[in-house]
């Protein structure tokens, strides 16, 4: 299993938690992929069990840093099961306060 907390800056998204990290844990029990999307159509965490191999394309037609990179990733994820976790306020400027 594999969790990545898909955030270069703590402060991103303040309402992450380690309750929340663990759910996405809870979640790759029943799913293959697990997604804390965010407000603005991003991501905040993507977990992946491997428990068969992984595309290396898998992300290459994600339009990152835009408001479709969670459909993005959800239309690359479409043969794998997907659970989700709640959906986040992502912080990019103090207009998202």
């Amino acid at each position: 299993i594999l969790v990545l907390y898909a955030n270069n800056n703590a402060n991103d998204i303040p309402k992450v938690n380690i309750q929340k990290i663990w759910a996405a844990f809870r979640i790759l029990g029943n799913h293959q992929v697990t997604l804390g999307p965010a407000q603005d159509g991003g991501y905040w965490l993507i977990g992946l069990k491997r428990d068969k191999p992984l595309s290396r394309q898998m992300f290459k037609s994600v339009r990152w840093s835009s408001n479709d990179a969670l459909s993005d990733t959800i239309a690359s994820l479409s043969n794998l099961s997907i659970g989700y976790l709640d959906t986040l306020n992502d912080v990019d400027d103090v207009s998202d306060l």
